[in-house]
Formats: structure tokens, sequence, C-alpha cells
């Protein structure tokens, strides 16, 4: 009988192990969602979070107080479909360990302003620096401060001038430069994919470590056991991403 070349059957077993980490029955990333108020509507808002739901995503939503001026906690649960709700400060501080990202899907005028004055004083704002210096990935949308967005021309709120027009999309690439990753609405579902796949991961690939770089994971949790090819390695050390190795899972 002839025998499998052996690079072909390493080949086979590293699909194997990333199709079977790659189910459906791996457990739920934690994502803190900010929900603040804009001006522009809460519409995209609200359905991306819905959208982020139908994920295998466990969504706790933190609400600016400024929100409640415009909808109730009941409305709010119902447009989301969200009822995990950080209720105080001191729950907030307790649970920031428990959560991968934090995940933006109104950015505001006074956010933006408030996180590039960097005023720690404000819990959310504090809660960003926080995991943006903790290696946590933030993700947040444009579309409610770039000046050439649907969101905005759909209400008429793209006819400033042109230096109102320049210092807004300055804002929003200083803010990135911070570690803020802006993506587009469509791209909610595959960004949190990609990065719920990478708590489980047991074989890690180039490719895989490329998709994570572009939502901005600086840690991987692994294990003894996990498979990091050669190639992988060499982006992990490139891109400084942290290995974080945890007990392995008892079954």
């Amino acid at each position: 009988m002839l025998q499998r070349p052996q690079s072909a059957i390493v080949e086979s077993t590293l699909q194997h192990l990333f199709h079977r980490n790659s189910r459906s029955d791996l457990p739920n990333v934690e994502v803190l969602t900010y929900l603040t108020y804009h001006m522009a509507g809460m519409d995209e808002a609200f359905n991306s979070i819905k959208e982020l739901r139908r994920q295998q995503t466990r969504v706790r939503l933190l609400i600016d107080p400024i929100l409640l001026d415009y909808f109730s906690k009941n409305e709010i649960v119902r447009f989301t479909e969200v009822d995990d709700l950080i209720v105080s400060n001191r729950e907030l501080e307790e649970k920031k360990h428990h959560f991968h990202s934090i995940y933006l899907p109104i950015l505001s005028f006074s956010l933006l302003s408030n996180i590039l004055q960097v005023k720690d004083r404000l819990p959310i704002v504090r809660l960003i620096l926080w995991a943006l210096l903790s290696g946590k990935s933030v993700i947040a949308h444009a579309d409610g401060i770039d000046p050439s967005s649907n969101m905005l021309r759909q209400n008429s709120l793209d006819r400033g001038n042109l230096s109102l027009k320049q210092a807004l999309n300055q804002k929003l690439k200083q803010v990135q430069s911070f570690g803020i990753q802006m993506v587009d609405r469509q791209m909610v579902a595959s960004t949190f994919k990609e990065l719920n796949i990478s708590k489980k991961l047991q074989v890690i690939t180039a490719e895989q470590v490329e998709k994570l770089v572009k939502i901005n994971v600086k840690q991987l949790d692994v294990t003894t056991s996990t498979i990091i090819t050669p190639l992988a390695k060499d982006l992990i050390n490139q891109y400084h991403i942290e290995l974080v190795y945890m007990e392995k899972e008892k079954r």
C-alpha cells in the first residue's frame, strides 16, 4: 500500500483540527456594547446590535444616561433585543476583565471628543483606554462622524463647510491612530466571527493571524497543545501578539 507523503498527512490533520474548532458550538465571546445617543437617529445602532446577537456572542449593554432622555430602558431592550445590562460603574469595573472586546455601534461627536481628550474621569473613556492599553480590541463605526457617510447624508447632516468636514475627518484618523478599529456596518458579523474563533483556535495558521490583525486582536488564548504554524509564529512576532496560555479544558 502506498503511504501518503508526510506533508500531506500533516496538512490534512491541520485542516481537520481547524474545521473541528470552527464549529458553531464554540463558547461565546463576551462583548461590552456601549450605546449613546446620536442626533442622526439610532436605527443603525439598534440594528447592528441585533446583528451582533445573531453571532455566537454574548452582548452586554452599557447605556449612556443621555440616551434615557430619548428612550426608556424597556424600549432600548426591545429595539436591541438585549436585556443583559451593566447597571453601575462598580459592576463595570468588576466585569471588565471578562470582556473580549468593546463595541461602539454609534460614535457620537461628544464621545469622539472625550476619547481624543483622554477624559478618563468618564467611565466609558476610562474603560476604552484600559482596553486599548491592555491589548483588547475596540471596534466602532465611523458613519456617525464621517461627513460623507450615508447616515449623515440621509439626515441632511452633510452640508457643513469644508473646514468642519476636514476637522471631523482628521479626528477620525486620530482616534484610529489610538488603536480603535473602524468597520463598515456590513462587517459586524464577520469581525466578531473572527474574534470568536480566535478564542478557541487549536490550530493557528498565517492566514488566521492576518485576519485577526485586521480586527486589532492583540492576544490569543492558547494551550500547550495548540499548533502554531511557522509562518503564523513569524506574524505573531511581527505584530507583537501576546500568546496567553490557558489551562487546558477538562472534558
